[in-house]
């Protein structure tokens, strides 16, 4: 019995190859010796694609009928059972036009015909700000395992727990804990580092307290970025900056349409309106920098979700305090629908960006990294699918509040993004929510977290 289709695997959607028993009696052994001399990383192909085929593994290759072999970056040996026979499942086929050699540094992935040179960032330096917070620190980790020299400047973290200290050691990374709106303090930091690409990521980002002290979020999100853009504007070295705004920029007028990156701005909440700021900071500074040959632009991304947030009035982290605090989650607003993406999503876009503006003379100024359209979800849709993973949670009641102002809807159009550098989002809707349990049910049973984090970071490189 031989057969070929999709299976659900604990991480997504991927296709195999069936061997019978007969078959597999033959070559279990030399199957076996194979997959014990790869490095199992996870399923190798989660894309759906339209070739079926049967593949024979065989000394880390496999082959199609017809074709001749190719190269397995890695491979998953599972067991299942069909029509009263025990068969092994071999995650092996790989899709059409996508072939990986490996995930470290130096790795080329080729993507729908457009290569993404991972090797552009080993021994690659790197200024990253906000390297202790959420996505700043998934960043560090990626920039890490590429093999690029990071510099980091932030405040300590403001959770407890959080990614950044869990994550430690940090072998290669340079950390400095230093405020932003500390203008002098910051130009002294920047001056004694050449540094090639700059990821600017320090910002006060919760919605809700931008509602309570406005001041302090507009000191931050405006002011410091034009401090780190002035600074850096006298850095000989630097090739390529990225400035990290929100989708919460656009005029959002309800009506769903998806925001190209030429909509116009708004600002109707403090949060919004101090990133609108900076994009018309950020446009201000930059004839100078072209004038200096230096790259500058800007990058948005949607309802980012990920292991290691512990951010105040957001839903995930909310329902894991919930796991400790034994008491039901609080929504606000469980019909409300927004674009779920996971961290790796858009840091893969802003990685690529980078790159993109350091080596072409002519690049965007801005790109949005929005999540497919199927990742438009309910906030009741995102809790099921988290709390599946974890049967002894408290569950969760409705409470409504005007605490906080939430916009409608906002979709990205990540076309540019797409044209530009062959991006697009990799993880579906459920992969991304079982992605995040997986992170947190690892954390809550004492799992090695900086371990856990490079796995999925691996993971996700192999999807490119």
């Amino acid at each position: 019995m031989g057969a070929t289709g999709i299976a659900e695997c604990s991480s997504g959607t991927a296709w195999w190859g069936l061997l019978s028993a007969k078959q597999l009696r033959a070559e279990g052994n030399r199957v076996l010796s194979a997959a014990s001399q790869l490095q199992a990383e996870g399923a190798v192909a989660r894309r759906r694609c339209a070739r079926r085929a049967t593949g024979l593994v065989s000394g880390g290759q496999y082959s199609l009928p017809g074709r001749k072999p190719h190269a397995l970056r890695c491979v998953r040996v599972g067991v299942v059972t069909r029509d009263a026979f025990e068969v092994w499942v071999l995650f092996v086929l790989l899709p059409p036009r996508l072939h990986w050699t490996t995930a470290d540094a130096g790795t080329k992935a080729q993507i729908d015909g457009g290569p993404m040179d991972l090797k552009f960032w080993h021994d690659r330096r790197v200024l990253v700000t906000g390297h202790t917070g959420f996505k700043g620190g998934w960043l560090c980790l990626w920039l890490e395992r590429l093999g690029a020299r990071v510099t980091g400047i932030a405040l300590p973290p403001i959770t407890h727990p959080n990614l950044f200290e869990l994550a430690v050691p940090w072998p290669t990374l340079r950390g400095l804990f230093l405020d932003i709106r500390e203008r002098d303090r910051l130009l002294a930091a920047i001056d004694s580092h050449d540094f090639e690409i700059l990821f600017h990521l320090a910002a006060q980002p919760i919605v809700s307290e931008a509602q309570r002290d406005a001041v302090s979020t507009f000191a931050t999100n405006v002011m410091g970025a034009v401090h780190i853009l002035d600074a850096c504007l006298k850095v000989p070295s630097l090739r390529a900056a990225v400035i990290v705004t929100s989708d919460k920029v656009y005029e959002n007028r309800g009506d769903g349409r998806a925001f190209r990156e030429s909509d116009s701005f708004s600002g109707d909440d403090p949060y919004a309106a101090s990133k609108s700021a900076v994009e018309l900071a950020v446009s201000a500074y930059r004839p100078a920098f072209t004038q200096r040959q230096k790259k500058l632009a800007t990058v948005r991304a949607g309802n980012v979700i990920g292991g290691g947030d512990w951010a105040a009035d957001r839903i995930i982290p909310d329902l894991v305090r919930s796991l400790s605090n034994g008491r039901p989650t609080a929504l606000r607003d469980p019909a409300g629908v927004r674009p779920w993406q996971h961290v790796l999503e858009p840091l893969s876009g802003y990685l690529a960006f980078a790159e993109h503006l350091a080596r072409n003379a002519e690049s965007p100024t801005t790109l949005n990294f929005g999540p497919a359209l199927e990742n438009d979800r309910t906030v009741a849709d995102l809790v099921d699918r988290f709390l599946a993973h974890f049967p002894e949670h408290p569950g969760f009641e409705v409470v409504p509040t005007d605490r906080i102002r939430e916009a409608p809807l906002l979709r990205l159009d990540s076309t540019l993004a797409h044209q530009t550098l062959k991006w697009r989002p990799r993880l579906s809707f459920g992969q991304s929510v079982d992605w995040v349990a997986e992170w947190f049910r690892a954390h809550r049973c004492g799992g090695a977290m900086r371990e856990v984090s490079l796995q999925q970071i691996a993971q996700y490189q192999a999807l490119l």
